[in-house]
């Protein structure tokens, strides 16, 4: 467990001020006096201002007893600043809003003081505060300036709170700032040329990973400087290292892992579903995935939380609001405001009850027995297990039954395998299960399009333990149409290519993580982004060695076949174990698997290259517009014997 989740240790906090064991005092002043505090220092360029919000207290100002509430806000204080090392100032605007002010005698950067703000924050979240019957837990959502950064016409102050709106409309506790230093990903508005949008991008892709590498190694051969077999050795020798990987997965997924045991006399804990949707898209399809989770037998209480968004009043919502009235383990929560899945399951977090937290897109169906399974792992001191999802649709079109097919060498396979070979798992965004503390830590990140991803990586560079368990299975809906695939694919593509991007040298100098679990980082995030650009270079080579005819060609035929057969043999070997582990109800498809594996050597590999440095230039140029995957659930007896119906979205 990483210390963000320990438990916060009671403290006795006095009146007036606010003493931290082993830190300077923090003296609290009214609204007033701070104000003119703030204007005497906005001459040095040095002063922080942080303005954070807990929506939570004026709910509790508004429900408990003054003394129990000032209470609370003094243990608040006490948490948000303990690592502050600093003499601040402080004052409570209203019951949801602290001030707080750090002198430019000793202020710490703003980039620091963000960085503290933010790991208290968390582990506020994560464990709350004890209450008489429970814990409290709280959201606090920050905004820093500096005067050095604050616009004209705007103080400081100013900023601060603009900056501690815009962290609270993202729900995800990372503190927002103003000025230079912000961080996270950009999300970037710029106006680009046509060439450079949609179609533009796959042919560009091509030109930079075939046709420049042609014309480079075309004129160094022309200018006596022959590079084709050194460059083609190191292109074979990058796919041998591909394929090894691929074999070690494959060899690390054959052992059947049972979970570890239910935690001796501890009974199954209440758990809580989170359902996120954006319901114009899932709008004829979420009826039953609320139903089938209501009707899951949890010998806990089980809480089903549908947190959507949607622009406009919806019909579906009021057959809802009955089912919830008539079953009162369903909470509809309307996320106003909301834009992103990130955001719909950050605010669900405010009213999850259940210590174990599963969290699924809108199509998703879980297996009767989910949240027990999932309970052991939770209870042996996992914060993670990421379930297998099974296309339930492949029925619908060839492209959906090989998609089917692919999902089982994924999650059977490729999931579990590498969880193993590099010490940590990864959560693929639905049919995870999470300690609610940890999640209430970690939250997502809106401006990640892949959240998900982002999450793990934040999470294994703490210290959280993810497990793969292929036998957690939850149906879902596969698209049936290429452009919509390409789309989804795309998105996928480009957000592994943010993470890498902005988390792989944090998690590499984590003293959390071992050399081997480094190493899987290495993988993940950095060789799977280089490898799309190396296997177009035998292409390009070979184009050189047939249009010269002095060129020397004895070691090109040998090389061609063995990488053909080396590509065959770790496509046959996945696709044979993945068939071995798979679910029943597609590993007695074997029309489904043969398409797949002509599929896939013949073109789908390449598909998915392809998407992968088109996503890359994406980044380049700023396109970052995400697009919802269409997926259209015809009336199928797939897995369970019933139908869905149809026009599902995710």
């Amino acid at each position: 467990m990483t210390d963000l989740l320990e438990p916060v240790p009671a403290l006795d906090v006095g009146a007036g001020h606010r003493l931290v064991p082993g830190v300077r005092r923090r003296d609290e002043l009214s609204p007033e006096q701070l104000g003119e505090q703030l204007l005497r220092s906005a001459s040095d360029p040095r002063a922080l201002v942080a303005a954070v919000r807990v929506p939570e207290l004026t709910t509790l100002h508004e429900e408990l007893p003054q003394p129990v509430w000032d209470s609370i806000r003094h243990r608040v204080v006490t948490e948000l600043l303990r690592d502050v090392d600093a003499d601040v100032t402080l004052a409570w605007q209203d019951p949801e809003l602290m001030l707080v002010h750090v002198p430019g005698d000793r202020a710490r950067s703003a980039e620091d003081l963000t960085r503290r703000l933010e790991e208290a924050s968390r582990g506020l979240a994560a464990a709350g505060l004890p209450s008489g019957d429970g814990q409290l837990y709280l959201s606090p959502h920050t905004g820093v300036a500096s005067n050095a950064s604050s616009r004209p016409g705007f103080s400081a102050l100013d900023q601060a709170l603009d900056a501690a709106l815009q962290a609270q409309g993202h729900m995800d506790l990372v503190p927002r700032m103003t000025g230079a230093g912000s961080r996270g990903p950009a999300h970037r508005a710029r106006r680009t040329p046509l060439l450079l949008r949609g179609p533009g991008l796959v042919v560009c892709s091509y030109l930079l990973a075939l046709g420049v590498p042609f014309v480079v190694y075309e004129l160094l051969y022309l200018g006596g400087l022959d590079v084709t077999r050194v460059a083609y050795l190191i292109a074979v020798g990058a796919g041998l290292l591909t394929a090894w990987l691929a074999f070690s997965e494959v060899v690390r997924a054959l052992p059947h892992h049972d979970p570890p045991p239910p935690p001796v006399g501890t009974p199954v804990p209440a758990a809580s579903a989170i359902i996120a949707a954006y319901l114009p898209n899932e709008a004829d399809t979420i009826e039953e995935t609320v139903q089938r989770f209501l009707g899951l037998d949890h010998p806990g209480d089980l809480q089903v939380i549908l947190a959507y968004n949607t622009p406009r009043p919806l019909p579906v919502e009021t057959r809802l609001r009955e089912v919830a009235r008539r079953d009162p383990r369903l909470l509809l929560l309307a996320v106003d405001g909301s834009t992103s899945k990130a955001q719909n399951v950050n605010a669900a977090l405010a009213h999850v009850t259940g210590d174990v937290v599963g969290v699924f897109d809108a199509d998703h169906h879980p297996r009767p027995g989910a949240f027990e399974r999932a309970w052991r792992w939770v209870g042996n001191d996992y914060d993670v297990v990421q379930g297998h999802c099974v296309v339930r649709n492949g029925e619908e079109s060839r492209l959906a039954a090989m998609v089917a097919v692919e999902f089982e060498s994924m999650y059977a396979v490729s999931h579990p395998g590498r969880a193993r070979w590099h010490g940590f798992g990864i959560f693929g965004g639905s049919n995870g299960y999470w300690r609610a503390s940890a999640l209430r830590a970690m939250r997502f990140r809106r401006d990640m399009l892949t959240e998900d991803i982002d999450a793990s990586m934040r999470g294994l560079a703490l210290g959280l333990r993810i497990a793969s368990d292929p036998y957690l299975v939850s149906t879902e809906l596969a698209p049936t149409s290429f452009s919509a695939l390409w789309r989804q694919r795309l998105r996928w593509a480009q957000g592994w290519h943010q993470v890498g991007r902005v988390r792989m040298r944090p998690a590499l100098r984590s003293a959390r993580l071992t050399v081997r679990q480094k190493v899987g980082v290495l993988v993940l995030l950095g060789w799977t982004q280089v490898v799309p650009w190396i296997s177009l270079q035998p292409l390009a080579l070979a184009a050189v060695a047939l249009l010269n005819t002095h060129h020397s060609r004895q070691w090109f035929a040998p090389l061609v076949v063995l990488t053909f057969l080396m590509t065959l043999s770790e496509s046959l070997l996945q696709g044979a174990v993945a068939w071995l582990l798979a679910e029943p109800s597609i590993k007695r498809r074997p029309l489904w698997w043969l398409q797949y594996l002509l599929f896939n050597i013949v073109f789908y590999a390449e598909y998915k290259n392809a998407g992968v440095r088109t996503a890359h230039l994406r980044e380049v140029v700023g396109e970052e517009q995400w697009v919802v995957t269409p997926r259209t659930a015809a009336a199928v007896a797939a897995l369970d014997g019933r139908s869905a119906p149809a026009g599902a979205v995710s």
